[in-house]
């Protein structure tokens, strides 16, 4: 027999292996940023680039940071070739696990990727549920140490709810509709 104190404990348990798994999920994002950003600085770099900007939205349940462009403008042509070789989690089927295997992408997509794990890092949440969120990051890559700067606009929306009655209802849309009595038990 389950008590409600058992489901309490056992709804406790849960919760709390569900935010360690976050917890270290989030670390190892982070870690994967802070790799990601020292190959991509090398790239940057060789590309005669001093800042890499993009701009980012979010709202809902959905995020997008884009427009990455790099600073002057000749940097800018040669990074929008530019591929990166770096590790991505892949479905491994026969597994039934996500692996880490070696990939080639775009530094922009790169860029993007990491910028998404430093604004977590640095604001939390800035995409889900009520909050909304823009702004741009900059990345100092011409200065030395290399830096990350932002500016971050932050709105939390707050929902009403209206209860509607037969009362509001004017065309009658609303309002139950009584069957004739010959027809209440299914005859005609």
């Amino acid at each position: 027999m389950t008590t409600p104190e058992k489901i309490d404990d056992d709804q406790n348990n849960l919760m709390a292996q569900w935010e360690a798994a976050r917890r270290r999920e989030r670390a190892a994002a982070l870690a994967q940023a802070k790799a990601m950003r020292t190959r991509l600085l090398c790239v940057a770099r060789a590309a005669g680039a001093a800042r890499i900007c993009a701009s980012y939205e979010g709202g809902g349940d959905s995020g997008a940071i884009g427009n990455v462009t790099a600073e002057p403008e000749a940097a800018d042509a040669i990074l929008r070739d530019a591929v990166v070789a770096c590790t991505a989690p892949t479905w491994a089927h026969a597994l039934q696990a996500m692996i880490p295997q070696q990939v080639e992408r775009s530094f922009s997509s790169c860029v993007e990727e990491m910028f998404a794990t430093l604004l977590e890092a640095q604001v939390g949440n800035w995409f889900d549920g009520d909050i909304e969120t823009s702004g741009e990051i900059v990345w100092h890559v011409g200065e030395d140490p290399d830096r990350v700067t932002g500016e971050h606009s932050f709105i939390r929306r707050e929902s009403e709810w209206t209860e509607w009655s037969s009362e509001d209802d004017e065309d009658g849309v609303l309002s139950p509709v009584a069957l004739p009595a010959d027809s209440a038990d299914g005859e005609s």
